[in-house]
């Protein structure tokens, strides 16, 4: 029974709601409203919303691998000390292999879906992802250097272990996983080639910066494309989107001087961009993103240095 407004002379019960209203309901549960499925015939008859569909579906399948068998994978602060090569690359790709019975799912699912999917997901009993491997001798001594005393970070002769955590965690990595693999295209325009806008980049954007562990600086750290070295300010003004070079330049956590590693900026790469479409000289130099990462940014005109971008 839900508890009516003080006009309502008696208490609304909860089955007699419209469908609608019993449909937020159930979203606003998640996998919670399983239960709530299970135990009352009103609820047993409509949808689990499409995130907290494919997380049940997730964890119903299940990984094709014992978890016991998967292989420790570097923590997002370890991509500080670690650098992109193939095989690293190649390395980066065994989630896929440990969750393969999911990926037809996971891989055919809207990007908001999955986002939607990890947050259904409860993490474990810890607050980081079950036994990832940070690093060998060379990243021990550097991080005892930074931080000597870690409560959930346990000191060994063959590197750093995070302190494990449960089957949900491990749920989590490979839909984080997932999300992280998209992040490229998604900046670039399109998901599973359905062609996005400027404001929905954007959008989509905040909420995997603010629901997921993809970090701003290291996003492209795991993907073919790490050997460039962009940031998603670099790939954003590649792609001449103002809304979305905005917001970036707006949070904290992005560094305005960041390069590629061909030693091209911002400025440099939005330029090149342009100028490999054929514009003419005068539209070139009367972009508004270009005005915007001189004016506001401080991204300075360079030599754009090649770099396998065309």
């Amino acid at each position: 029974m839900v508890k009516c407004h003080r006009k309502h002379k008696f208490p609304v019960n909860l089955i007699s709601l419209d469908s609608d209203i019993l449909a937020c309901i159930l979203e606003a549960l998640g996998l919670h409203g399983i239960n709530l499925r299970q135990t009352c015939k009103t609820f047993a008859h409509l949808r689990l919303p499409e995130g907290a569909a494919l997380a049940l579906k997730v964890l119903q399948v299940g990984p094709s691998i014992p978890l016991v068998m998967h292989v420790p994978r570097r923590t997002t602060r370890a991509c500080t000390f670690a650098k992109w090569d193939y095989f690293a690359y190649r390395a980066s790709l065994i989630w896929r292999l440990e969750w393969a019975l999911a990926l037809k799912d996971i891989d055919s699912t809207p990007i908001q879906v999955l986002i939607d999917a990890y947050g259904a997901i409860p993490p474990g009993e810890t607050s980081v992802f079950g036994a990832v491997w940070v690093g060998g001798q060379a990243v021990l001594r550097q991080a005892k250097e930074i931080k000597k005393a870690c409560e959930y970070v346990d000191a060994k002769d063959d590197g750093l272990r995070v302190k494990g955590s449960d089957y949900t965690s491990h749920a989590r990595i490979a839909l984080y996983k997932a999300i992280e693999a998209r992040v490229w295209d998604i900046i670039w325009g399109h998901d599973l080639k359905r062609p996005m806008c400027e404001e929905e980049i954007v959008a989509v954007m905040k909420r995997i910066f603010k629901c997921t562990p993809v970090r701003n600086d290291k996003c492209f750290h795991f993907t073919s494309r790490g050997f460039l070295k962009y940031t998603p300010l670099l790939l954003a003004a590649e792609k001449h989107n103002l809304p979305l070079v905005k917001y970036l330049m707006g949070r904290c956590d992005t560094d305005t001087n960041a390069c590629s590693a061909g030693g091209n900026n911002a400025y440099a790469i939005c330029e090149h961009a342009l100028r490999r479409l054929g514009l003419p000289e005068g539209e070139v130099s009367n972009s508004t993103v270009l005005s915007h990462l001189k004016t506001k940014c401080g991204c300075y005109q360079r030599v754009y240095r090649e770099e396998g971008r065309g």
